[in-house]
């Protein structure tokens, strides 16, 4: 890995494509790596093993798998299903989010899944949303680091562009977090800031999967943002986009690259 930002195409920018398909698009795109969203009863079929080999042989990296949610009516254990494909398929970050309404049962969970999933060389990687129950990026960065000090080694914080607005967050908050905090970048663009983004869930969920746009295509601060944090971070490129939805997967893997390169040259 070279010392800049390698450069991941996420699940959710060709989220329309099979993963074979993905990998091919992100390799022809000239991305460093891939995001996958495996759905355990929707990718019954599909071998881990074989797509694995599939990833190895683009000179690809698996960078992140998603995704697991946590949830009071969710048992733990339906989450090991997961847990034994991101075992086959070893990718450096398997997405977490949270719905516990308690941060100590979010903590316990984490510290299961690292657990579970250290011994194939994977982390967890933290997600924060406004419309979940880990909503800030201090409120992650908190839960992580107690959930560290329990012996989660393996875990860290998934700072994605869009979310960190809508929560209240700016770059600066970065500034203050040290080395193993933060996982990676999600990288994306919006064109204004909704009045009611923080008291308003569906209007935010509703955004964040259908009205993002390339990086450099709106008002986040970017640059500033990938300026806190260190030149092999990875930077992902997340873009759910109705305005993209008919292009194909290919078409917007490069518009994807164009944009994102914007931000490391």
């Amino acid at each position: 890995m070279s010392n800049t930002h390698p450069l991941s195409l996420a699940a959710a920018t060709i989220l329309d494509a099979d993963h074979v398909t993905a990998v091919d698009v992100a390799r022809a795109a000239g991305f460093d790596a891939l995001g996958l969203r495996w759905d355990v009863a929707a990718d019954r079929e599909v071998s881990p093993e074989r797509l694995r080999r599939s990833i190895d042989d683009a000179g690809l990296r698996l960078l992140d798998l998603e995704v697991v949610r946590l949830d009071p009516n969710t048992p733990f254990d339906e989450h090991r299903r997961l847990i034994e494909i991101a075992a086959q398929l070893r990718p450096a970050w398997l997405v977490t989010v949270s719905h516990h309404p308690d941060p100590c049962r979010t903590r316990d969970e984490l510290l299961l899944l690292a657990e579970s999933i250290a011994p194939f060389g994977c982390s967890i990687s933290l997600e924060f949303m406004a419309f979940t129950a880990i909503a800030t990026l201090a409120e992650a960065l908190s839960i992580a680091a107690a959930a560290r000090a329990d012996g989660g080694h393996n875990i860290g914080v998934l700072v994605d562009a869009l979310h960190l607005d809508r929560s209240g967050g700016a770059p600066a908050d970065l500034r203050g977090t040290s080395d193993g905090d933060l996982s990676y970048l999600q990288l994306c663009d919006v064109l204004t800031k909704p009045s009611r983004a923080r008291h308003d869930p569906e209007q935010l969920a509703f955004e964040a999967r259908n009205l993002r746009r390339f990086p450099g295509e709106g008002t986040l601060p970017l640059a500033d943002l990938v300026a806190q944090v260190p030149a092999v971070m990875p930077l992902s490129v997340e873009v759910q986009s109705r305005q993209w939805a008919g292009r194909s997967p290919l078409a917007r893997a490069h518009h994807a690259m164009t944009t994102i390169r914007r931000f490391v040259e």
